[in-house]
């Protein structure tokens, strides 16, 4: 995969975690919210020049050392970072390995929140740069 297009990841993992934390399927909700915050720093990393990829799925180095790049390369993308407690709380109850956890293992109360999460770190990142005209209407 030479160009990931976090954008659209990031918006196709918000919409599919909130589909199924609709339908109850809390488990996989919360799976798909932390790869919204991953997909998502990693859309305003990558649009700085920086290769995002590089971060792998450590949420605080990408947002600590991703975004503190990004911000020496491009000093205004600091509009795009997310809250701090937002990152802290998703790398505190999310891993890429949560897909191997057991069904019924989250409460219908931490995929909500870690769903909320997700849509605060979406907004802030990829929705604000689509309302200030960097990036194209996320599909």
């Amino acid at each position: 995969m030479p160009n990931p297009d976090f954008v659209s990841a990031s918006t196709r993992h918000l919409r599919d975690a909130r589909y199924l934390h609709e339908g109850s399927r809390h488990d996989n909700s919360a799976y798909h919210s932390g790869y919204v915050v991953e997909c998502a720093l990693k859309a305003v990393v990558q649009r700085t020049g920086i290769n995002a990829k590089s971060y792998g799925h450590r949420l605080q180095r990408l947002q600590r050392d991703g975004l503190a790049f990004a911000a020496l390369a491009v000093p205004g993308c600091t509009r795009y970072g997310p809250a701090e407690a937002d990152v802290n709380t998703m790398n505190h109850k999310w891993s890429e390995a949560s897909r191997y956890d057991r069904t019924g293992d989250r409460a219908p109360q931490e995929s909500a929140l870690l769903l909320q999460v997700a849509d605060r770190v979406w907004t802030r990142c990829v929705g604000q740069m689509f309302l200030d005209g960097l990036i194209e209407e996320p599909a």
